[in-house]
């Protein structure tokens, strides 16, 4: 006959549910900017970003901001999928895209910038692509 002087010992953990993070606003990029387009820059000016990350990510409270503080929102877009593009026409909002050369920041709801992007004199149609 063996004794152990080891005695099983059960636990239970009841740990609670855990809210996956939620997705990251920092994989959204601007990638082309139209400040010169053709007919009227107050309705065409143009700015396409790109969700870079692997979860959908809500625009609701994103603007895009130029040096003099003047925005344009990105509410209207919605919520952008991973991996998609979308575009927004500036439709008589304040901030312009200059077409002499201009500073563009994607600004988070909470005040973080995620990208600047500074651009030099462009012709009529011609896009605006940052580095990567």
């Amino acid at each position: 006959l063996v004794v152990s002087d080891h005695y099983p010992v059960l636990v239970q953990f009841d740990l609670p549910e855990v809210e996956p993070p939620p997705p990251r606003p920092d994989t959204v990029r601007i990638t082309r900017l139209l400040p010169n387009p053709p007919g009227d820059d107050t309705d065409n000016e143009e700015v396409t970003l790109k969700n870079t990350g692997g979860e959908t990510v809500d625009l609701a409270g994103f603007i895009l901001r130029d040096p003099t503080g003047q925005t344009w929102k990105l509410d209207v877009l919605g919520k952008l999928e991973a991996g998609a593009n979308a575009t927004i026409k500036r439709a008589g909002q304040d901030m312009s895209l200059n077409n002499s050369g201009d500073t563009v920041e994607l600004v988070t709801p909470d005040g973080r910038v995620l990208q600047t992007v500074i651009y030099g004199a462009v012709e009529s149609g011609e896009y605006v692509s940052p580095a990567p």
